[in-house]
């Protein structure tokens, strides 16, 4: 919105800013960043607005959709997402069949009201779910 009205962000703003900015930075794949930040500059006004004070906690309804119904198996897929994993990364990864993994992808767009892989990396993010621990990444098997 500041770029399109010409309007500088106040100085006592930018460090929020830029450690928010910094976070996405080191959480998303580049082009996954790149095709989000796009998204939100092609956002209306009216828009945007809506989507920035909308609700924002896991039980209500946000601009995403019923956020909190996702399983643990959605969540899971979501990080992957976020990650910029393609489906057959995420088959492999889950030892899951890609159909399997593309049915995952498949039901968090609907279940977020979400048309884009890149809308589920950017929820993922605002909602902690791009966190990866070291047991995270590794095969069920291998938790141990």
């Amino acid at each position: 919105m500041r770029e399109a009205i010409h309007t500088a962000l106040p100085p006592a703003q930018r460090p929020e800013h830029d450690g928010h900015v910094a976070l996405l930075r080191a959480n998303l794949d580049e082009t996954v960043l790149a095709a989000t930040w796009a998204q939100g500059r092609a956002m209306e006004p009216d828009q945007a607005i809506d989507y920035a004070l909308a609700p924002d906690t896991p039980a209500s309804p946000g601009p995403g959709g019923r956020q909190g119904v996702l399983t643990a198996r959605e969540r899971e897929v979501a990080r992957l997402v976020a990650q910029g994993l393609t489906n057959r990364e995420i088959a492999a990864r889950l030892v899951v069949a890609e159909r399997t993994a593309e049915g995952h992808v498949q039901s968090i767009l609907n279940k977020l009201g979400f048309t884009a892989r890149t809308q589920i990396a950017a929820w993922a993010v605002a909602h902690g779910v791009h966190v990866v621990s070291p047991s995270n990444d590794l095969p069920a098997a291998e938790r141990g």
